[in-house]
């Protein structure tokens, strides 16, 4: 397991570059996209802006390694007839999180499970989330 520093901090305007990098990554796209349909930069843009803005409820952030972007994960509220479709009764504060990291170097590091340890114990103990589900 890598032992560098690995942080989470919101998503900003001035990530859209790197975002448009990573999902333009074979490897990412793999498993968050579509391998033959690489983002451009306005495709990225026009997906992200509003999150960042805040103007839709998914709210992205960027995965650090000391200081070097090199990850992206975000959060939302699980769709009423999503969550209840799981069979979760609609007195639970469910959420749903995806992520990636955008860095192949960084695969199969430990870097990944960190993250998502990190990101969960946030939502579990600032945002009162009951449960958190994952696409595989």
């Amino acid at each position: 397991m890598i032992s560098h520093k690995v942080s989470i901090r919101k998503m900003v305007h001035a990530d859209y570059d790197i975002m448009a990098r990573w999902l333009s990554t074979p490897e990412v796209l793999e498993f968050y996209g579509e391998v033959d349909s690489p983002y451009l930069l306005d495709q990225v843009k026009a997906k992200y802006k509003p999150r960042v803005n805040g103007e839709v409820h998914v709210y992205p952030f960027i995965v650090e390694l000391d200081t070097m972007p090199i990850g992206f994960m975000q959060y939302y509220k699980l769709a009423e007839e999503i969550q209840a479709g799981f069979g979760y009764p609609p007195t639970l504060n469910v959420c749903g999180i995806d992520q990636f990291i955008g860095v192949p170097e960084y695969f199969n590091q430990g870097i990944g499970t960190t993250m998502v340890t990190k990101f969960t114990n946030t939502l579990f103990h600032l945002k009162n989330v009951d449960l958190i589900v994952l696409d595989p």
